[in-house]
């Protein structure tokens, strides 16, 4: 009886450890899963990205699938011009003004989607309809080059991270929404090493009791 009643105790001991480390390893493969670009394609929303030809974004961030890509655009807020011909000739202000000439730089538009290279659009933004699940791309290419190419999704999704986060990874909620912390979950390791402790002493202290009691018979 004391033999089953011991490895009673320790299999309740050892489940409460893996409840535990367990918990404390799911939340931290959570916070590691995955980027924000990735996560809006798959809720089928498409992220939008416009970025100069020094790297500094513009614009980039998830939006709701509505309308075409000119008004994917102007979703994110930014500032749209025209020239004469009515192609788009400055977003958010770069260049500003508008040049009077063309000079080889101007804005290249791309579309995208999980797991497939760049494909410059062959039409204007305003001529097409974009696709949930898809990334609306803008580059401006530097003095003396013809092309330009939009950052990896990686990139995008990095820097989602390092300024504002415009979308949360399903499921996913921060410590303050779960109520679960790392000093929580911490805690939790160490109470239940803690109890383990006590438990093993606790035994220890009735085998040494028990065998006394036998031995003065």
């Amino acid at each position: 009886m004391e033999h089953m009643r011991r490895s009673t105790i320790w299999g309740a001991v050892f489940a409460l450890i893996v409840v535990v480390l367990t918990a404390g390893g799911a939340s931290a493969h959570a916070e590691g899963d995955g980027g924000a670009v990735g996560q809006c394609l798959v809720e089928e929303k498409v992220w939008v990205s416009v970025v100069t030809e020094e790297g500094e974004y513009l614009a980039n961030e998830c939006i709701e699938p509505t309308g075409n890509g000119e008004d994917a655009l102007a979703a994110t807020g930014v500032e749209i011009q025209h020239d004469d011909g009515g192609f788009i000739c400055s977003i958010g202000g770069h260049p500003e003004p508008c040049p009077a000439t063309f000079n080889g730089q101007y804005w290249h538009y791309y579309h995208g989607a999980e797991g497939q290279d760049w494909e410059m659009s062959m039409t204007g933004a305003a001529e097409h309809q974009i696709e949930p699940g898809t990334i609306e791309a803008w580059c401006y290419n530097a003095e003396g080059e013809e092309q330009c190419t939009p950052p990896a999704q990686e990139a995008m999704s990095e820097h989602a991270a390092q300024s504002r986060p415009e979308v949360k990874p399903a499921g996913e909620e921060s410590n303050e929404e779960s109520g679960v912390s790392p000093w929580a979950i911490g805690g939790g390791v160490v109470a239940a090493i803690a109890l383990v402790a006590v438990i093993v002493f606790v035994l220890r202290s009735r085998g040494r009791s028990d065998d006394g009691a036998v031995g003065g018979r």
